[in-house]
């Protein structure tokens, strides 16, 4: 694959202040960037992290502070974040602990100036869900996914609209099934991703598809090639209906990509990580109004433990 795009400017994590991103950022108004790392932090349990830019002006890497948001415990409040964030207007952030909560099967949180607060715990099979990654703001409210759990135990496509509901079972031993990324378009159309295929029909690879509004009917877009193994995407849309993608174990070094899919769904690879400039990236990019495409790495960099990457048209 070649890429036509150049990566710049990255944050690299140290351990102690968050150990492998694998979130898609969000943006405030104020420019300030948000984020999660599976690991790290004092419990080594997962942190919520921000990145403030000097003068709060239009993002750029060099040079941001970092802080520490909020460190996991991996009890009540969850452990190991992962998936997506969602900022609303007042900067709260709503997001999804991989693990912990009450039951052991992850949460879906709030994180307000008053701290963490549980919106929902998660019950395992053939209950509500398990293991939930991200949620994302879709047509009438918050979606989100689950990886495992649910009457199939392949997970589960609920919303948060007018408290947890679960609007899709994911069939087991499928190309939909353990699903492990979500992004809405303008329509309310759903795009997901699962890292699942038919050994029969395809050894290596990961499968991407689209949930149409409202019935959540699903139709497979692309089926990704690895280099030796699965691979797992995580897709986000601009304005323009155009989805763009990061996946791992495939890329001109094997490290990963970013790619986009224009109209439809032809392929253009953006970005190959090679390892210095980050390894394995496990988060949806996000796209702000000038084209700019920020997202994070599992591991390389600097210090081996992931990095915040900046891709500009």
């Amino acid at each position: 694959m070649t890429s036509i795009c150049s990566l710049r400017r990255s944050q690299a994590f140290s351990g102690t202040d968050g150990a492998f991103p694998n979130t898609k950022l969000a943006i405030a108004s104020d420019g300030t960037v948000y984020g999660t790392t599976a690991a790290g932090g004092s419990g080594g349990d997962g942190v919520l992290f921000r990145l403030s830019p000097a003068g709060h002006v239009l993002p750029v890497l060099a040079g941001w502070i970092q802080r520490l948001h909020y460190g996991f415990t991996g009890f009540s409040d969850g452990g190991n974040p992962q998936g997506d964030i969602v900022l609303d207007d007042s900067s709260n952030i709503y997001g999804t602990a991989y693990g912990g909560g009450m039951n052991g099967d992850g949460t879906v949180y709030e994180f307000t100036n008053g701290g963490i607060q549980v919106l929902h715990t998660f019950s395992g099979s053939p209950g509500d869900g398990a293991n939930p990654y991200g949620v994302i703001s879709g047509r009438g409210g918050l979606y989100g996914i689950t990886r495992y759990g649910g009457s199939n135990g392949a997970g589960t496509l609920y919303t948060l609209a007018g408290g947890y509901q679960v609007i899709h079972n994911f069939a087991s031993y499928a190309p939909e099934g353990n699903p492990i990324s979500l992004v809405a378009d303008q329509a309310g159309n759903l795009y997901g991703t699962s890292n699942f295929v038919p050994i029969i029909c395809f050894p290596y690879g990961g499968d991407l598809y689209e949930l149409s509004y409202p019935d959540w009917n699903i139709e497979t877009l692309l089926i990704l090639g690895g280099n030796g193994g699965r691979t797992s995407s995580w897709v986000s849309t601009d304005a323009s209906g155009n989805v763009y993608g990061t996946a791992d174990n495939i890329g001109a070094y094997g490290q990963g990509d970013v790619f986009k899919l224009t109209c439809c769904w032809t392929y253009t690879s953006l970005h190959d990580f090679s390892g210095g400039d980050g390894t394995q990236p496990s988060g949806s990019a996000l796209i702000d109004a000038q084209g700019n495409i920020y997202g994070t790495t599992s591991g390389g960099g600097a210090y081996g433990y992931g990095v915040v990457w900046e891709i500009s048209p």
